[in-house]
């Protein structure tokens, strides 16, 4: 096979218009911590100089599994009471 004719990937080795890992992060604390939603935290991102669409905050929120408001890590308490409702744990009769 001639020089040139060969097969090779199309999907890109750089993505130019990445967001940078700071505004993922800013992302990530500012819903848990705060629970601001995909348009405040856009706002915000704003007055600090950076400009994002709410659409893309709000992709990088389901990508971190928080894209519901009340999505955040699982407590004792929360896992508590959702193994008793799922019978996962043996309920003390006292």
């Amino acid at each position: 096979m001639p020089v040139g004719l060969h097969d090779r990937s199309s999907t890109l080795h750089q993505s130019p218009n990445a967001t940078p890992a700071w505004v993922l992060e800013k992302i990530e604390t500012w819903r848990r911590e705060n629970k601001w939603s995909a348009s405040r935290i856009t706002h915000e991102l704003a007055e600090e100089g950076f400009r994002i669409n709410r659409r893309t905050v709000t992709r990088h929120l389901t990508r971190l599994a928080l894209a519901s408001p009340t999505s955040s890590p699982p407590t004792a308490n929360r896992l508590g009471l959702a193994a008793a409702v799922y019978g996962l744990l043996q309920v003390r009769s006292s």
